[in-house]
């Protein structure tokens, strides 16, 4: 039986080469993001297999607009194997010297709450099924101090203890969670740094299509098997 894949934050970087990877695959995909017409073109593009797939626009920081996609997802596919949670944001002014509280918080928000959201909506589902996959995209700012600011680093460390808590609380339940911790990856996000990386850089950056695999590769593993964290960094940066 094919699995049926949830990813959020699915309209841009790595969130949208996850869904591409998923929906290639052929099975039942949902998909959230604020973007919608991102969305439609997505699912016009990446169906070779003719796989059912389900574009629902929504901000993956609103409660209802999450609790409305996971239910929806359930209802139209009867179940839910691989929740992967790919919301990422970040601002050029993320110094301690220029953040502001409203901008700390939504950066928490985009970056934290909104895993919290679709973790919390997901869970009674998964509970009743007795099992599933939770895959958080965190990223290497959550291991070792860097220049992505605070707000964010606070945010990927927030991943570690939600995705530790998952996986302590809810193994009886046959629910597992997984944290993939990128390096520098080329998307739109790493455009929002302060000062651009040089192009040579770029062409060096891991690629949103390699933490896709390493999705489809955690989704892949039978249900007694578990990866706490995985870390991929590109081979000629640190």
């Amino acid at each position: 039986m094919a699995q049926v894949a949830a990813i959020t934050g699915a309209s841009s970087g790595i969130g949208r080469a996850v869904a591409r990877h998923f929906l290639r695959a052929g099975g039942p995909v949902a998909l959230l993001a604020r973007r919608g017409g991102l969305l439609d073109e997505l699912l016009g593009q990446e169906r070779p297999g003719g796989g059912d797939a389900w574009a629902c626009p929504g901000d993956a920081t609103d409660p209802a607009a999450v609790q409305a996609f996971v239910d929806g997802t359930v209802a139209r596919f009867k179940r839910l194997d691989v929740l992967v949670l790919a919301v990422g944001w970040n601002v050029p002014d993320r110094a301690l010297t220029s953040i502001t509280p409203e901008r700390f918080r939504s950066l928490i928000d985009a970056n934290l709450h909104s895993a919290f959201l679709a973790t919390h909506a997901a869970l009674p589902h998964l509970r009743r099924q007795e099992g599933g996959l939770i895959i958080y995209i965190s990223s290497v700012s959550a291991i070792a101090p860097d220049a992505s600011g605070a707000a964010y680093q606070a945010a990927k460390h927030g991943l570690t203890g939600l995705a530790n808590a998952v996986r302590f609380e809810e193994q009886r339940h046959g629910i597992r969670a997984s944290l993939i911790c990128p390096g520098v990856v080329d998307t739109p996000l790493l455009r929002q740094r302060p000062q651009p990386p040089a192009p040579q850089d770029l062409a060096r950056a891991l690629q949103p299509e390699d933490v896709a695999a390493a999705c489809a590769f955690l989704a892949e593993l039978p249900p007694r098997a578990v990866v706490p964290e995985l870390v991929i960094r590109p081979t000629l940066l640190t």
